[in-house]
């Protein structure tokens, strides 16, 4: 299976269960979509490690993604 076949994931919450499971996932070859934390410093660490957009909203990872955790 190809990344593109796998769903996309987002992830609400970039603390350190969020982090490491968005790394996790993308490692694994996933796409992942979107993170999104009300720490800034937390959604973008954890957005550049997995190679995903740093969302605004829990909304726009909701949107965007389709599997959010």
């Amino acid at each position: 299976m190809t990344r593109k076949d796998r769903p996309s994931v987002g992830f609400i919450g970039a603390g350190a269960v969020g982090a490491a499971l968005s790394a996790a996932l993308h490692d694994a070859g996933y796409p992942v979509a979107a993170v999104f934390s009300r720490d800034a410093g937390r959604r973008e660490a954890a957005a550049r490690r997995a190679q995903a957009r740093p969302a605004a909203s829990a909304q726009e990872v909701a949107d965007l993604a389709d599997l959010t955790f």
